[in-house]
Formats: structure tokens, C-alpha cells, sequence
């Protein structure tokens, strides 16, 4: 996706990627050995050349400042990024809503998460707010709409699931 992106938007290109801070190396080893791109990575010959920044959700003002707004925002194991957005700390609630206008302001906003987020209400909907902040409200309200959304959308699985098992058993029981 970051490729294509970059293909069709050539020089308008402003990628960021934002990881944990432990994910950056791999991030540029990954996009400089398996995708070639090390000619608009940070590091490539010419400055401005440089299309995607790589860095720590930390880095989001710095990066922004630097290079202005990103046209993609690329956000690995965003549910680790979730928990800033209710943290006490003010710095991390800053940055959670640094990267939430990025994600908002930005053509394509890409969050990646490997960790199932049900029974977490409140970092899923964090997740959901990046992409979608008038959905999906950061407030207990917000959280109490979400919910019920959730039990319901839970309810209409429950009913689809039982509805596809008869029909399956229908057919093969007419099948015989």
C-alpha cells in the first residue's frame, strides 16, 4: 500500500510510519531489503527525495514540523498506541492527539494491530477514533454508545451464524 501510494502521488509522497520505538530498524530493513525504497527512505542521497519517515509515535510533532502533513500515516501495533489516548500523563494524551489529526487530516491513515481488542472497549475504540473521530467519540458517552454497539453487532453475529449453520445442514440433508 505504502508503494502504490508513492506511485501515484510521486513527489506530493509524505509517509510516515510510526511504531513502538523497538520497530523502527525493522520498519527501514524492511521497506530498504524487501521493497527496494531505500531511495526515498531516510538516508537516501538527496534530502528531498526522502518520501516516508519512519519514527516512534513520540516523533509524530517532530516529524510533522519537519515535513509537514503526511498524505498516508501508517500506525504499527496500534493498539499499543490506544492506551495514550486515556493515559493521566498529558504527554502521552498529546501525542495520542498529534497522531489522531495526522490520521484525520491525512489521505490514507493505516492502523495495524495483530492483537484482538475484544474486551477492550476503550483501546478499540481509541483505534477507531484515528480513523474516524465523529463516530466514534473519546468520552464515557462515547464508550457507552460504542459498547452497546458492540453487544449488538455480537447479537447479529450470534443470529447469522446460527441462520448459515441450518442452511448448510438444510442443503446437505436435500443433497442426500
Amino acid at each position: 500500500m505504502i508503494r502504490e501510494h508513492i506511485l501515484e502521488r510521486r513527489k506530493d509522497s509524505c509517509v510516515f510510519i510510526l511504531t513502538p520505538l523497538s520497530l523502527t530498524k525493522q520498519w527501514h530493513q524492511e521497506l530498504t531489503e524487501r521493497f527496494h525504497l531505500e531511495d526515498i527512505l531516510e538516508g537516501c542521497t538527496e534530502p528531498e527525495d526522502q518520501l516516508i519517515h519512519i519514527g516512534g509515535y513520540k516523533d509524530v510533532l517532530k516529524l510533522s514540523l519537519e515535513f509537514g502533513q503526511p498524505s498516508m500515516i501508517v500506525i504499527d501495533e496500534a493498539h499499543q498506541l490506544s492506551p495514550f489516548a486515556w493515559s493521566e500523563k498529558q504527554s502521552e494524551k498529546f501525542v495520542y492527539k498529534e497522531i489522531a489529526t495526522s490520521c484525520h487530516n491525512a489521505e490514507v491513515a493505516l492502523l495495524l494491530s495483530g492483537t484482538p481488542l475484544l474486551g477492550n472497549e476503550r483501546d478499540y475504540l481509541a483505534m477507531l477514533h484515528c480513523v474516524d473521530a465523529e463516530s466514534h467519540q473519546l468520552s464515557d458517552t462515547g464508550l457507552e454508545v460504542f459498547s452497546n454497539k458492540l453487544k449488538q453487532q455480537s447479537r447479529l453475529l450470534a443470529i447469522t451464524v446460527r441462520w448459515t449453520r441450518a442452511m448448510i445442514m438444510k442443503r446437505s440433508n436435500c443433497s442426500r
